[in-house]
């Protein structure tokens, strides 16, 4: 497991939204993000951001069964994100603790996360901190800001286009599996990690939460997996969820466990 690996998984999780002030700011606009930046010389890497933004919205859309929703994210409603030209001032404006890199804002109009703040930087930002944050974001449109669903689940969907996240998941958790270590899917799905010193413990939780989502998508498909969040956005839980979206086969959270550790074994 390497520090890169953990360092992400901890810069990426406990950011609160924020209010971000973006008048007078030069756009470059995109079918799905606005990109706010500051610093004309910056016009090249912005630009380099929402390709990338775009191309991550468009994979992970049909990844998880969102692509049918054509209107969203469009024209009006279109996402902002916003680039600050350093970290000292993305700090001083918005608020965020000193080792953050990125954090959701909320919309003065809607009130609802409709923005992804940032800084400009280079190290793991295109393939892991953008995306991270867009999936998040497609999920939480997707099934609703005002629901509640597992934390497991909200970070398993954000890691699915994190470059080499779920290969790297795959590898911890075959090995964690066989030798039944794994935290059972019980225990998973009521853990909360926003206190959790224990940085192998937040490590495995990350890599099991996406290990089990990929595994959903992976053997029954974008479809299925678009109607799981669509009952999640009706109000079920997550284990009427899975029953109702795959009876015949997955009818619990035990079921599920059941399945994907066999299919890690192997």
């Amino acid at each position: 497991m390497t520090v890169r690996y953990l360092v992400f998984l901890i810069l990426f999780c406990f950011l609160n939204p924020t209010q971000v002030q973006s008048e007078s700011w030069s756009e470059e606009k995109g079918k799905h993000f606005i990109v706010q930046y500051l610093d004309a010389e910056d016009y090249v890497w912005v630009r380099k951001v929402l390709r990338h933004a775009e191309d991550y919205y468009d994979k992970l859309a049909h990844q998880i069964g969102y692509a049918r929703y054509q209107n969203f994210w469009t024209w009006d409603e279109r996402v902002k994100i916003i680039i600050y030209p350093d970290k000292e001032r993305f700090t001083n404006e918005t608020g965020q603790p000193a080792w953050a890199v990125a954090g959701a804002a909320r919309d003065n109009s809607s009130g609802q996360l409709r923005a992804i703040v940032t800084f400009k930087q280079e190290a793991g930002f295109l393939d892991g901190i953008l995306p991270h944050e867009i999936s998040h974001l497609v999920l939480r449109d997707f099934v609703g800001f005002e629901k509640t669903i597992p934390l497991w689940f909200n970070e398993g969907v954000a890691q699915l286009q994190e470059k080499g996240k779920k290969d790297m998941a795959h590898v911890i958790m075959r090995n964690m599996v066989r030798k039944k270590e794994h935290i059972p899917l019980h225990t998973l799905n009521t853990l909360s990690i926003a206190q959790e010193e224990d940085s192998f413990k937040v490590a495995i939780f990350y890599a099991e939460s996406v290990s089990v989502v990929n595994y959903l998508i992976k053997t029954y498909g974008s479809s299925k997996f678009g109607q799981l969040c669509s009952y999640l956005r009706d109000g079920n839980s997550i284990s009427q969820a899975l029953r109702k979206t795959y009876s015949s086969t997955v009818k619990s959270l035990e079921a599920l466990e059941e399945r994907w550790t066999k299919y890690m074994v192997y």
